[in-house]
């Protein structure tokens, strides 16, 4: 469990460095998020 708790801040981190980069490109921000999400969710099952 706190494996996953640091590989989860991690990923929380660079969504939000992601989200500073491409502050003015929603779009690109909402892409990468979901490309993370599709990642993530299949080692959680």
């Amino acid at each position: 469990m706190k494996s996953y708790s640091i590989i989860l801040i991690i990923g929380i981190s660079v969504i939000g460095v992601m989200a500073i980069i491409f502050g003015n490109d929603i779009a690109k921000l909402s892409i990468s998020t979901e490309k993370y999400s599709l990642y993530v969710d299949p080692l959680l099952d």
